[in-house]
């Protein structure tokens, strides 16, 4: 007697891993598709390629964070100058307008990309003060 019932419950439990494991594989085939933005860790100053802090994605504030996980397919990041440079005009305090840009960013599956910004580093003080020093950029992007 204790056999028979020791039989169907061996059949059950397998019965509910396989289960179990069919789930978590549809599960993971069908989880949506994304990637990460990020800024690049630490400025290149020899090439003139220095951080940024990424403050909105899609319009959405964003707290900071080492990276940010978004779906695939394009984003509009809002990004901030982080620059560490001595300008003619002190630029270099409180952040203003020409320290903030937007630009768009086309996210794969599996991917980070790093941001940064290109900054004209002997722009005129016409270009310090309406922003046109620096631009965005995608500084790198890796497959995971």
């Amino acid at each position: 007697m204790m056999k028979s019932t020791y039989l169907p419950f061996r059949l059950r439990a397998i019965c509910g891993l396989s289960c179990l494991a069919a789930f978590l594989c549809c599960t993971s085939a069908f989880a949506a598709e994304s990637g990460y933005v990020m800024s690049m860790p630490y400025a290149i100053s020899a090439k003139n390629i220095y951080k940024v802090r990424i403050e909105q994605i899609d319009g959405r504030d964003q707290q900071p964070a080492t990276k940010y996980r978004v779906g695939t397919g394009s984003h509009v990041l809002t990004v901030s100058l982080m620059l560490d440079v001595y300008w003619t005009p002190n630029l270099t305090g409180p952040q203003t307008s020409t320290h903030t840009k937007t630009f768009n960013v086309s996210i794969e599956d599996d991917t980070t990309y790093q941001v940064g910004a290109k900054v004209d580093i002997d722009a005129p003080i016409e270009s310090q003060l309406d922003g046109s020093f620096w631009e965005p950029i995608l500084y790198k992007a890796y497959k995971h």
